[in-house]
């Protein structure tokens, strides 16, 4: 007689959901903050949306579309993600539409254009010319899409547990502005050839942006923000570690930004070396973030060890990469069938719950997730193959 697996007759439990938006709540300075600057960034872009499409009709349509495929594939890739807790979708949709509208048409594009004619106006111009754009734009377009995932955070009421958190959320963010950006630049495109052939011009800017160069794509970099965000988040890691890798993230985030827009990368190949290189150093990053919560959430859970209400092993698997969850959810269903794998999903977010409860602190709902782990693993307990 062998023992089942935790919960493997335990009924499926939805997972949390985080970042929950409210259609209205006038009570919350953070959710009437979010929605003002929503709406304000939505009317200083529609000017430059209509412009777009009067002048560059075919461009801003292949812009468009091109724009709905990213985010469209994007938020799929997101969604499937094998994440103990996951964006609800509120603030999936959240997210998208104030990176696209109030990071870019209220923050970004304004910014831009104030520091530029500052620079111009004390610097030489060849200067401004050459280093412009990788001197403005990271300090302008990442500070305001950090911006967002603060707006997103105080409208939700919610604080980030740790960096996984951080970068998911940032990602989002990250691909609403690069959506709004792809069509700005499919319509820059099409102005700079003089409109001699805006099919092929557009398309080409499409291509360029969501294939050979999506590795280094504002998604990614605010993925790398967002992370540094959380490690300077009062939940996560120990205060000297937090620090470091905190600053160090947003810096990393910023020179990435710098080196991509300076002209020591003017060249294609250069460039797709570097969509190369960032998307293996964004990952080494999410391996360090994830190796984080790990730890974070075993020196929380650490009492709850001790007393035997948790076995020690759900703490000490080491499944610090999404591919290494994926192998062990996927030897669990071989073994005991896909409905144990959706329980073994259940199970690992209690324990993240569990470990959000008590540092937030939250003694009742940690008390009652307790509960719900005495029941489910007293259950798995007793049943038998």
């Amino acid at each position: 007689m062998t023992r089942a697996p935790a919960a493997r007759t335990e009924p499926r439990a939805p997972q949390r959901r985080w970042a929950r938006m409210r259609r209205t709540d006038v009570r919350s300075i953070g959710w009437l903050v979010f929605v003002t600057t929503g709406v304000v960034g939505a009317a200083l872009l529609v000017p430059v949306a209509f412009t777009l499409a009067e002048q560059m009709p075919v461009a801003a349509v292949i812009g468009a579309l091109g724009a709905a495929v990213l985010v469209a594939a994007w938020t799929r890739v997101l969604a499937r993600l094998p994440m103990t807790t996951r964006p609800a979708a509120s603030g999936v949709l959240a997210s998208i539409v104030w990176g696209g509208l109030a990071a870019t048409g209220l923050y970004a594009l304004p910014a831009n254009g104030a520091l530029f004619g500052l620079l111009a106006q004390t610097l030489p111009v060849d200067f401004v010319a050459e280093w412009g754009a990788a001197v403005i734009a990271p300090l302008t377009e990442e500070l305001a899409k950090l911006l967002g995932i603060v707006a997103i955070l105080l409208a939700a009421r919610h604080r980030l547990r740790h960096p996984v958190e951080g970068a998911v959320l940032g990602a989002l963010v990250g691909l609403g502005f690069e959506a709004t950006e792809l069509v700005v630049y499919a319509g820059n495109a099409d102005v700079m050839t003089f409109g001699e052939n805006p099919v092929q011009t557009a398309t080409t800017i499409v291509l360029l942006r969501e294939v050979l160069l999506l590795g280094f794509s504002h998604m990614l970099l605010t993925a790398i923000a967002g992370m540094g965000l959380a490690w300077l988040w009062p939940a996560s890691g120990a205060p000297a570690r937090r620090w470091g890798k905190g600053l160090g993230a947003l810096a990393f985030s910023y020179g990435a930004h710098l080196l991509w827009n300076s002209p020591l990368l003017t060249e294609i190949l250069p460039r797709l070396a570097g969509a190369v290189v960032l998307p293996v150093l964004a990952l080494w990053l999410l391996q360090v973030a994830r190796r984080d919560e790990r730890a974070w959430q075993r020196a929380v859970l650490a009492p709850d060890v001790e007393s035997g209400l948790i076995p020690g092993v759900y703490l000490e698997s080491p499944t610090t990469s999404w591919r290494q969850q994926r192998k062990r959810l996927g030897a669990i269903a071989r073994a005991y069938g896909y409905p144990a794998t959706l329980s073994q999903i259940a199970l690992d977010a209690r324990l993240a719950d569990l470990a959000d409860a008590i540092t937030a602190p939250d003694p009742a709902d940690a008390a009652r997730l307790r509960e719900e782990l005495r029941a489910q693993l007293s259950t798995a307990s007793t049943t038998a193959t």
